[in-house]
């Protein structure tokens, strides 16, 4: 199984096609015969074809991609076995709300400078996944994402935090946590991260000094 970036790669391997990269949403009849595919990846162009959101994938990502939001909502709301959805800064300037009615979503990737999540966020009850790049959250936004206790990955990259609440450091599932770029954050705030039962790796690329303290803290050195 592998990810192909070109289409015509993909048709040398129809069943080892698992994620495919698309440079604009031309639709290519041909996708059809990738009987396992579960991801696509929209690089550039317009709003993609109707056509691939018929198909059973549980991804789609949309980077530097011109989009009818409207035509987009939609489409995605109709597709069946739909996990994760990614938008990058360039399409999408504040929190998407249609994604409000799409509860069941298991990954929300957000690279865009949003400072807020909207009321309603915590209906993601199946969320394991959550990367704001850019994301700058306020107090409340935070308050939030704590009341996920489905996460097991949670990156928050350039965010700038000076503070953040013990219950972000205390999700019970949370397996890989990565803060970038939070320079008033000290080892003391990752304390209760110490007998985390599920955690696996920690990420702090701003200050490489207190990455290794904080992975000599949690035995992750």
């Amino acid at each position: 199984m592998a990810t192909f970036h070109t289409f015509d790669e993909a048709l040398t391997d129809p069943k080892g096609c698992v994620e495919l990269y698309l440079d604009g949403g031309e639709w290519h009849p041909e996708v059809k015969t990738l009987p396992n595919l579960k991801a696509l990846f929209f690089e550039g162009g317009e709003t993609p074809a109707p056509e691939y959101f018929a198909l059973p994938v549980e991804k789609v990502s949309f980077r530097r991609t011109k989009l009818d939001l409207k035509v987009i909502a939609k489409a995605l709301k109709a597709m069946p076995k739909l996990k994760g959805v990614d938008f990058d800064f360039e399409t999408v300037k504040q929190f998407p709300k249609f994604l409000l009615e799409m509860p069941h979503l298991e990954e929300l990737e957000l690279f865009s400078k949003i400072s807020g999540l909207p009321e309603g966020f915590e209906k993601f009850t199946r969320l394991r996944r959550f990367i704001g790049n850019g994301f700058k959250p306020k107090p409340e936004g935070l308050a939030v994402l704590c009341e996920l206790k489905t996460l097991e990955d949670l990156e928050l990259q350039d965010a700038f935090l000076k503070d953040a609440p013990k219950e972000l450091f205390t999700l019970p599932r949370l397996k890989r946590l990565s803060l970038s770029r939070c320079p008033e954050l000290t080892a003391q705030h990752f304390q209760p991260l110490q007998g985390h039962p599920s955690l696996a790796w920690v990420g702090i690329d701003a200050k490489a000094k207190l990455q290794r303290e904080v992975s000599a803290l949690l035995g992750l050195a």
